[in-house]
């Protein structure tokens, strides 16, 4: 069993996103606790993890150039049966450095999982659908299992991805989807079996505080002052530039006229140079300053516990950020969720409110009801989170659904009997 080897991509390891983390390290965490199994995952150079025995590079390549992105990507799915099949005939690997890895790599694993993510949509697709669907190929030709876990899916509208994902999905065996409304529906459109479809809620539900989380976001707090009187923890992120204005406003508003007794706590999620929410908070701090309202920012990086452990102590939150919304109901609070488009942010914030019936909370960034919500979040607190905890307690009846798919199918593999 030991020599047994799983290869687990996520979202961006090495980018410090709190939600890819928490998702990433929760599913490690559930199917290997007692490191039984080699852990292979990808990640960006100098990234490392005490649950990860090897790191590969990115599976995909990053260019600045969008088009290049996009074409290599294209190429690298309809050729790669191509090279497969010269690797088979004559054991010649393809030019491309990182197929060259994942071939290689893919041979030798007994399993291939995508943790959770939601980059199966248009916006993302050169990773989430692509990407994906070339490494899928790989192990399906190596008669590899490829397992999906807490994906959110959707919308996918391009045509070019709606053909490569309906070809991608075919070798995947089973897809663990994190919401009740939109996954599912968009995963039967491109004609994925119904019966091999799980939904679940998100995987970072599952996220295991340490004591040593819990002990440093109680001494941020203190530090912070806000150990001793209530407050809101408030994340912004810098999704569209040109919102940015009519956010900053809209949000002030919002608490000003609603959550003035409140402190505001200013909450990054992710802490990569390519998007540190620390920027676009520096700048609210100073525009809810000049209009008199006094906040904190939090400015040093922390992991997904400790965000948690912020987040119970709140009394609510408002966030762009989806795992921002995750943590706080799964801590037992209750979350405002602005969406910043039409599309993408509707599938993950109505997707996880509706699973405690709480959609409501769900709001465009332009819509006029944020305040009345913050008002009634703030006026109906308790209430609130005691219905949260309460179907909190089900979840937890119900356990980690993937985790515990991919238990038993890792002992099949290690007996012999996949």
């Amino acid at each position: 069993m030991a020599n047994k080897k799983i290869l687990v991509l996520g979202g961006a390891n090495g980018r410090f996103n709190l939600g890819d983390d928490a998702m990433f390290e929760s599913l490690i965490e559930a199917i290997n606790p007692r490191r039984e199994y080699k852990i292979i995952t990808d990640g960006l150079p100098g990234w490392n993890s005490k649950l990860v025995d090897e790191v590969l590079p990115f599976a995909f390549l990053s260019f600045k150039n969008v088009r290049l992105k996009w074409l290599t990507c294209y190429l690298r799915f309809y050729f790669i049966f191509f090279w497969l099949w010269f690797y088979k005939i004559f054991n010649l690997l393809p030019p491309d450095p990182i197929l060259k890895i994942y071939i290689k790599k893919i041979e030798k694993v007994d399993l291939v999982i995508f943790a959770g993510m939601g980059a199966m949509t248009d916006k993302f697709g050169h990773y989430g659908i692509i990407t994906r669907g070339v490494i899928t190929r790989i192990a399906r030709y190596f008669q590899k299992p490829v397992i999906i876990s807490g994906n959110g899916v959707g919308p996918i509208r391009n045509p070019r991805l709606i053909s490569v994902a309906k070809k991608y999905i075919k070798g995947v065996e089973k897809i663990f989807v994190r919401d009740k409304i939109y996954s599912k529906k968009e995963l039967l459109a491109i004609g994925y079996p119904e019966e091999r479809i799980v939904e679940a809620i998100d995987d970072a539900y599952f996220y295991q505080t340490s004591q040593s989380e819990a002990d440093e976001a109680k001494k941020i707090l203190q530090f912070l002052s806000f150990d001793r009187q209530k407050f809101v923890v408030v994340n912004l992120h810098d999704w569209n530039p040109k919102i940015k204005d009519e956010l900053f406003k809209k949000t002030y508003q919002a608490l000003k006229d609603n959550a003035a007794d409140y402190q505001a706590l200013l909450l990054p999620n992710y802490f990569s140079s390519r998007m540190d929410d620390r920027e676009i908070l520096a700048d609210f701090q100073k525009y809810l300053e000049h209009q008199g309202l006094e906040c904190k920012l939090l400015k040093e990086q922390i992991t997904p516990g400790i965000a948690r452990e912020i987040l119970k102590k709140a009394d609510f939150s408002i966030a762009t950020r989806y795992h921002i919304g995750v943590f706080s109901l799964s801590v037992g609070q209750p979350t405002v969720l602005i969406m910043l488009d039409s599309g993408y942010y509707i599938q993950k914030m109505i997707g996880i409110l509706d699973w405690y019936g709480l959609e409501e909370f769900a709001l465009d960034y332009r819509s006029p009801q944020l305040g009345n919500k913050i008002k009634k979040i703030a006026a109906d607190n308790q209430a609130l989170s005691k219905k949260i905890i309460q179907i909190n307690k089900d979840f937890d009846m119900m356990g980690f659904q993937s985790a515990e798919y991919l238990k038993k199918l890792l002992n099949k593999i290690s007996h012999g009997k996949n």
